[in-house]
């Protein structure tokens, strides 16, 4: 299993005949359009690990267009059926992410650019 931090941009159903459910994150998003970067992930239809699809689902709506960053939790499998999902990257869990900075943070990234451009983080 692999985890993603960023926001859900996107849930839509695509398909003629079958109906999958693709989803687009935005990962490590920031509002500085140069270093967005998005990935395309599945909600697989089958559920053979275990997960709750509608659940996964749900969670995911919830998300959307909020800037709320989440914990994506997915696999990649070798090779994935048409009817099933539409990318390689399957979805299996997502939750909010925790601060860990403590109370008086907005969240995790509270960080600063130096004179020079780098960042540096509030401490």
């Amino acid at each position: 299993m692999v985890t993603e931090i960023g926001n859900v941009r996107k849930i839509e159903e695509k398909g003629l005949m079958w109906k999958t459910r693709e989803v687009e994150f935005l990962a490590n998003s920031d509002n500085d359009a140069r270093f967005r970067v998005y990935h395309k992930y599945s909600i697989d239809r089958m559920a053979k690990n275990g997960e709750d699809v509608e659940e996964v689902y749900n969670q995911l709506r919830e998300y959307v267009g909020k800037n709320q960053k989440v914990v994506l939790t997915y696999r990649q499998p070798l090779r994935v059926w048409p009817w099933r999902a539409k990318t390689r990257n399957l979805i299996q869990g997502v939750k909010p992410l925790e601060s860990r900075l403590g109370a008086g943070r907005s969240n995790e990234t509270d960080i600063l650019k130096d004179g020079r451009g780098f960042l540096k983080p509030l401490l």
